[in-house]
């Protein structure tokens, strides 16, 4: 009798969670580390969309909206919303670039937008909420073996997948 061959994820960021959330039958491996950064950089919000608010009734968690509104606050308290030079300021500190000719300004800092609406919770919620319903497995993959469709689970295990969606970084297998 041969094993049954199992579908996994590697990798338990947002899109293993959700894909595993999704496919409930996909076993889901990752190093156990919340979605959420304790670095102000890259995502701080999930959209309100109809997406999003399906997904969001699925996981049980409340339905609401709240606007942000984007730019920063100047020495008077007032907020201004981005302008050009906020918007080369934020590439250059957040992308290293030197060179903007590339950019288009509206492809960063909410696609130029000065407001847009957001669900109302946090990450930390929505990390849970998730890991609640997934149960992602804590475990170190370093290789994977696609002739054998195998993969080595630590020092003592093997196991064998039958289809297998990789959502972690490349060099993390380096």
């Amino acid at each position: 009798m041969t094993e049954k061959k199992q579908d996994y994820v590697l990798g338990d960021g947002i899109a293993g969670l959700i894909r595993g959330f999704y496919y409930p039958e996909t076993i889901v491996l990752g190093e156990g580390k919340p979605l959420y950064s304790q670095i102000p950089f890259g995502p701080q919000y999930l959209y309100y969309t109809e997406p999003m608010k399906r997904l969001f009734w699925k996981l049980e968690l409340p339905i609401r909206a709240r606007e942000v509104r984007v730019g920063h606050v100047n020495g008077t308290g007032e907020l201004v919303g981005p302008s050009t030079d906020f918007y080369k300021q934020y590439l250059q500190k957040t992308r290293g670039v030197l060179s903007l000719d590339a950019f288009s300004e509206t492809r960063y800092m909410s696609e130029g937008k000065d407001r847009f609406m957001v669900m109302d919770t946090t990450w930390e919620t929505f990390d849970r909420e998730l890991r609640r319903k997934v149960r992602p497995r804590k475990a170190s993959v370093s290789r994977v073996d696609v002739d054998n469709k195998t993969l080595p689970i630590g020092e003592n295990e093997v196991v064998h997948y039958e289809h297998l969606t990789v959502t972690i970084p490349l060099p993390k297998f380096n």
